[in-house]
C-alpha cells in the first residue's frame, strides 16, 4: 500500500478527514461539550449558594478541558498513525 494519498493507485483504499469514523468522533465531542454547557447553565440557574455554584462550575470546566485535551491527543495519534502508513 502506498505511503500517502498522492502516490496511491486509484483502486487502493484512502482515508480522509471526512471519513465516517472521524465524523462520529467529532459528533460525540460536540455532544459532550454541549452537555457540559447545558449543565453549566443549569448550575448557574439552580444553585443559590455562591460557593457551591463556583465549585460545581469549576468541576464542569475541569471535565470540559479534560475532554478537549483528550480529543486533541486522539487527533495527534490518528495523524501520526496515518503518517506511519
Amino acid at each position: 500500500m502506498a505511503a500517502d494519498c498522492k502516490s496511491a493507485a486509484p483502486c487502493e483504499l484512502r482515508r480522509f478527514e471526512s471519513s465516517p469514523v472521524h465524523q462520529v468522533f467529532l459528533m460525540k465531542f460536540w455532544i459532550a461539550m454541549g452537555a457540559y454547557a447545558v449543565l453549566a447553565i443549569l448550575t448557574a440557574l439552580t444553585i443559590d449558594d455562591q460557593k457551591f455554584k463556583l465549585a460545581t462550575l469549576a468541576i464542569l470546566a475541569m471535565f470540559a478541558i479534560r475532554t478537549l485535551t483528550w480529543s486533541r491527543k486522539m487527533d495527534r495519534e490518528r495523524d501520526k498513525h496515518l503518517e506511519d502508513k
